[in-house]
């Protein structure tokens, strides 16, 4: 098979919505696109340090809100991650530097 073939195939199988294809295979494959990135900046990031396993302390009922892209998975959040989430976002941003100063 060739490899054009393969990448196809791998295409067609990002399709859910048989009535529009292309938009389907297009919002995959820009979805696949955007975990690659992300998680390859986070390989290149600097460690955090002390980082608990986030799946067993799941105490409060915070959700993230909005839509899934293809399979639905709620992860509820304690007040706890999310704001320490909520820091790491802040602190890594360059438009916040000044206020930061």
């Amino acid at each position: 098979m060739y490899p054009f073939e393969r990448y196809m195939k791998k295409l067609k199988n990002y399709c859910k919505n048989r009535a529009r294809p292309e938009g389907c295979m297009s919002e995959c494959y820009i979805a696949d696109e955007c975990v690659r990135f992300c998680s390859r900046k986070l390989e290149q990031s600097t460690d955090m340090g002390d980082q608990e396993c986030q799946d067993n302390n799941i105490h409060n009922e915070t959700m993230l809100e909005g839509e899934p892209i293809s399979a639905v998975y709620r992860k509820m959040l304690s007040d706890d991650m999310l704001e320490k989430a909520h820091r790491c976002i802040l602190f890594n941003l360059k438009i916040v530097e000044p206020y930061l100063e």
